[in-house]
């Protein structure tokens, strides 16, 4: 599972940062080796806390990609509204739109880690999650038509180290 550690010290910092801000972003990179498809950062807590799907985003690097999260969720919460399928957040992270699209459940386990041990410890079944996806230099996002094939695969989840 990646980004996945089991320690003691390790969940009592996660559940301060939870704690502090009612979620946390947690980013993972890829391991010695691994291509930079492998990399991603997901939200933590927004399920406990909010009843959301937690958002995920691929192919950025990770302090970009965690300001992408910040972002969508502060702009989530100021229209006092939950994410959903198909919306779209306006003007976000440099003047970047982004699109939120379900996120298949077969990556739950494998991406969602930290988000599925935390929902489990507060007596939750698994959060859904959301994928955040950021558009081309011509604004096309990677489920429109005529998207950029590097976006495209740029923000394709990986499993098992594979591209699916």
């Amino acid at each position: 599972m990646f980004g996945h550690d089991n320690t003691s010290e390790r969940r009592s910092a996660l559940r301060a940062a939870i704690e502090h801000r009612g979620y946390t972003v947690m980013t993972v990179s890829p391991d010695g080796g691994d291509e930079a498809l492998r990399w991603f950062a997901y939200t933590v807590g927004l399920w406990p806390a909010r009843q959301w799907p937690e958002l995920i985003v691929f192919g950025l690097d990770h302090d970009d990609m965690a300001r992408l999260l910040t972002a969508a969720v502060t702009q989530v919460e100021a229209w006092e509204t939950a994410p959903k399928d198909g919306m779209e957040i306006p003007a976000v992270a440099g003047g970047a739109s982004l699109k939120l699209r379900r996120l298949d459940p077969r990556f739950y386990p494998e991406h969602l880690g930290w988000a599925n041990w935390y929902a489990a410890e507060r007596g939750l079944a698994p959060p859904a999650g959301l994928q955040v996806l950021w558009p081309d230099e011509h604004g096309r996002f990677p489920d429109e038509r005529l998207c950029d094939e590097a976006v495209v695969v740029r923000q394709t989840p990986v499993s098992d180290g594979k591209q699916v």
